[in-house]
């Protein structure tokens, strides 16, 4: 409770203090300030009492950041509708933050002290990749992740009355580079399938078609099982889906990531060939194991002793691969996941049956994030566009203006295979695969 009082200094002016109290460490402390005037006392005064009471100063049992961040996530009120890698996100996030505000008092957290935090992320926030303790700057779209985590926990704290205000909402975050990532292109795809055959891990030229055509997640590529292929019907289903849980383990999802992610994927002849060979095999890895194997589900790409591999093996795994056929600048998997898109479309698949197949509600979503111009396609364009023009002018068709499909020396050469074992090495256009993998 706050209140006024009249007082006199030692030469005997009269001025008046608001007083108020607050708790700190436990202990109930009187503050005060002078003002010249009841007035402005009485409204001081009435503004802390407030103030103090909305925050929670007043409770005994105040947190800092990190202990409310812990409290947050053991409370929140939707928990029970959260899914385990949302929790684990807000987690990873959260000690972001708190690596370097945890132990301030959450009364006394400001939007200074998250945007100091926000500039130490982006430029030693990460952890090296080899396991070392070297520290590498964060992506300034991880740091944003991390902001609007700490912007949803304190929202809630808002609601709880433990602080007046949001410091988030007057934080600023790093705004990300908007980029797309990069598709293969000219004779990378090549390169990949010639070190997919060639490499250690059994079935990696199997998982590498299945990705290139089926355009999966790495969450849905880990997640298949062999109940979920009907080779008679040439089709996938994606029901499951492998994430990173805590302590970097694998977790296994029978929900997707969203509505539009369980879906039937079409999967051309030589797709459905590959795959019953790497079922013979796997079968005969499981019967070599022995009953310790693992059956339920029996996955198509697992770890030893059929276990579903750890999304971050998988990584490795696909980086090694990049690296073996001298491929930069493209993502590991989900790489594939943007070629399929980019070359779908240049092989003339309307842009509804894409999204579907990607697993996407909109299909702007596929638009905006895996749909690549290439040069061939704008200078077809150019070319489109100059005939019209042309056709206006002189009232007539000009064959010269007419675009052509664009096709390199290689490809036009290429007899355009039904199996992927059957490519042609000097072709270098990853559409002529994918066409080659939608014909019997």
């Amino acid at each position: 409770m706050a209140s006024t009082r009249k007082r006199k200094y030692p030469n005997g002016t009269t001025f008046w203090q608001a007083v108020w109290h607050v708790t700190i460490d436990g202990e109930r402390r009187q503050k005060t300030k002078a003002f010249d005037s009841a007035s402005a006392a009485k409204a001081y005064a009435a503004r802390m009492g407030d103030e103090a009471e909305q925050r929670g100063i007043t409770d005994p049992n105040r947190f800092t950041v990190r202990g409310y961040f812990d409290y947050w996530l053991a409370n929140h009120p939707k928990r029970a509708k959260l899914s385990p890698t949302t929790i684990i996100g807000y987690k990873r996030n959260l000690a972001f933050v708190s690596r370097h505000v945890g132990d301030v008092l959450l009364s006394k957290l400001t939007a200074l002290d998250l945007d100091r935090t926000y500039a130490a992320l982006l430029e030693r926030g990460g952890r090296a990749r080899d396991g070392s303790r070297a520290v590498r700057p964060l992506q300034a779209r991880t740091v944003g992740h991390a902001h609007r985590a700490a912007f949803t926990a304190l929202r809630q704290a808002v609601k709880w009355g433990l602080i007046a205000t949001n410091p988030a909402a007057n934080a600023t975050p790093p705004t990300p580079r908007k980029s797309k990532a990069r598709a293969l292109v000219g004779d990378e795809w090549a390169k990949v399938w010639k070190a997919a055959k060639a490499a250690r891990y059994p079935g990696m030229d199997v998982l590498v078609a299945t990705l290139a055509v089926a355009g999966l997640r790495r969450s849905e590529l880990l997640g298949l099982a062999f109940d979920s292929v009907d080779l008679d019907a040439g089709t996938i289903e994606i029901k499951r889906t492998v994430v990173t849980g805590d302590g970097n383990m694998p977790v296994l999802r029978t929900v997707t990531k969203t509505e539009g992610s369980e879906r039937p994927i079409t999967i051309p002849p030589p797709l459905v060939e590959m795959l019953k060979r790497h079922r013979t095999f796997i079968t005969e890895q499981m019967l070599a194991f022995g009953k310790d194997y693992c059956r339920d589900p029996l996955f198509c790409f697992p770890e030893a002793g059929g276990h579903m591999m750890k999304p971050d093996t998988l990584t490795s795994k696909m980086r090694s691969l990049m690296r073996t056929a001298g491929v930069k600048g493209v993502q590991p998997t989900h790489g594939h996941r943007h070629s399929m898109a980019t070359n779908a479309l240049a092989a003339g698949v309307d842009i509804k049956t894409v999204s579907t197949r990607m697993g996407h509600s909109r299909t702007s979503t596929t638009i905006d994030m895996y749909v690549h111009t290439s040069d061939e396609r704008d200078r077809a364009a150019a070319d489109t566009i100059t005939g019209a023009m042309n056709r206006e002018q002189t009232g007539k068709k000009c064959a010269a203006n007419v675009p052509q499909k664009p096709q390199t020396a290689a490809h036009r050469a290429c007899s355009v295979p039904n199996r992927l074992d059957q490519i042609e090495p000097n072709c270098a256009d990853y559409r002529c695969i994918f066409i080659g993998l939608g014909r019997s």
